[in-house]
């Protein structure tokens, strides 16, 4: 003989089983906001590059530190609250976009991702070594790792 208080019982266990499972799982998702300092760019590549990158903003050259074994993050600070235009390239990597026009806020830095990928664009001869930039004294961009 099977009893109609059993299967309520089995449904009622199954339901306060559910309800503890999901109230264990429910903690205060309490992360710290990062935001970053005003003046601050940061473009984070799809995928770990090597270097050596070419960057300019604005027009003028900037000098990128690279003495890391390379990275997917290119954080350029020292910019003014205003409109850049920002140029990458490399003899290794594509980028995508290669250049864009970003407006930075008064109150905080931006990020902006940036599609990568590696090639090889040296068919014939040698690569020349690129002439050191002319960079403000303010600006500084450093390739690292996240």
């Amino acid at each position: 003989m099977h009893r109609k208080g059993t299967a309520v019982n089995y449904l009622f266990i199954f339901f306060l089983l559910f309800f503890i499972n999901c109230s264990f799982n429910l903690k205060p998702q309490v992360t710290k906001l990062n935001v970053l300092p005003a003046g601050t760019l940061v473009l984070k590549f799809s995928r770990n590059i090597k270097g050596p990158i070419d960057l300019s903003i604005d027009g003028v050259r900037i000098k990128v530190d690279q003495t890391n074994k390379g990275g997917n993050m290119l954080t350029i600070s020292g910019l003014e609250a205003t409109s850049h235009r920002y140029t990458l390239s490399s003899p290794n990597d594509a980028f995508g976009p290669s250049s864009a026009e970003v407006v930075l806020p008064d109150d905080q830095g931006i990020v902006i991702p940036v599609f990568t990928q590696s090639f090889d664009s040296i068919l014939y001869g040698t690569t020349k070594s690129n002439v050191t930039a002319d960079n403000p004294k303010n600006i500084k961009a450093i390739l690292n790792k996240q």
